[in-house]
């Protein structure tokens, strides 16, 4: 899977005054443009680390939750976040709910409600033994979503940010 790179305006997306120009020296603009650049960087960096080693489980998860429910739409990809999810689920044995709610954001992302609705439910399955209740909560909230026919925008996995870095 290739990142998009035309999601920066200018022809230099590297320096500030190139980012100053190309977005008109707004303030919130420039912080809109470099939250996207991070976030760019952060796909791109996990994407380099799957050409190494395609079975990385965090690094599955990470980009696939990214690519699936990233408030940018220009940084999203619902088909290739389905792929990685699915990679993810399958690496980790099928049983960590943080994962198989990501593989429900991706399903989502890509108009499967039904089966995001469903993937959802079988992440509150295995979210029963987590002694975290905000897991859950979130998870409810999202299958509430995708009962709704909604996707899932947020910056982390049901939540909580370092769920999948540390397991």
């Amino acid at each position: 899977m290739k990142l998009r790179k035309d999601i920066f305006s200018g022809p230099d997306k590297s320096s500030p005054a190139a980012e100053e120009s190309a977005v008109g020296c707004g303030a919130p603009a420039m912080d809109d443009l470099r939250k996207r650049r991070q976030t760019w960087l952060i796909c791109l960096g996990y994407e380099k680390v799957l050409h190494i080693q395609p079975d990385h489980l965090q690094a599955n998860a990470n980009l696939a939750w990214m690519l699936a429910c990233n408030p940018n739409p220009s940084l999203r990809n619902g088909a290739g976040a389905v792929s990685l999810a699915l990679r993810a689920d399958r690496l980790s044995g099928g049983q960590n709910p943080i994962i198989i709610g990501t593989l429900a954001a991706a399903y989502a992302e890509v108009g499967k409600f039904s089966e995001a609705a469903v993937t959802a439910q079988r992440a509150l399955q295995f979210s029963a033994g987590e002694s975290r209740s905000s897991l859950a909560a979130n998870l409810r909230a999202q299958l509430a979503l995708y009962q709704a026919r909604s996707p899932f925008r947020g910056s982390s996995p049901a939540g909580l940010p370092s769920d999948i870095l540390d397991k």
